[in-house]
């Protein structure tokens, strides 16, 4: 199966795994999996229709996905799938999250509102 690595800021809904692996033939169905699997990540990857997230990127093998196929791109066992969480500034939080600032890493994935990240950017910067 295909390993997935868990940024940071998903770890706590991950029981705190940062390696994952999830069954699937195209990146979609990994991630899919790992939501069934751990269901706390599911509002953290996907819209309600079903898209990407528009602040998590994804790259399988070190290639970003959207230059592949997208959710549609076609996974293999030896895959690493890297998922990766931005701000609204493009940031990326597990960044953040390496200088210290975990708990206000996690309260920006908290704060949701109308399925797009909140950050506390006065907090965070």
């Amino acid at each position: 199966m295909p390993t997935v690595k868990i940024p940071p800021v998903l770890r706590p809904r991950t029981d705190g795994e940062s390696e994952v692996t999830a069954a699937g033939g195209t990146v979609g169905e990994v991630l899919s999996e790992l939501a069934a699997a751990h269901p706390d990540t599911r509002g953290q990857l996907f819209s309600d229709d079903g898209e990407l997230n528009r602040y998590v990127n994804v790259y399988l093998n070190d290639e970003d996905v959207r230059v592949l196929e997208g959710l549609e791109t076609t996974v293999s066992d030896s895959d690493t799938v890297v998922i990766l969480l931005l701000t609204e500034d493009g940031t990326e939080l597990a960044v953040r999250a390496a200088h210290g600032l975990e708990q206000e890493v996690a309260e920006g994935i908290e704060d949701r509102f109308e399925g797009r990240l909140v950050t506390h950017e006065q907090r965070l910067l």
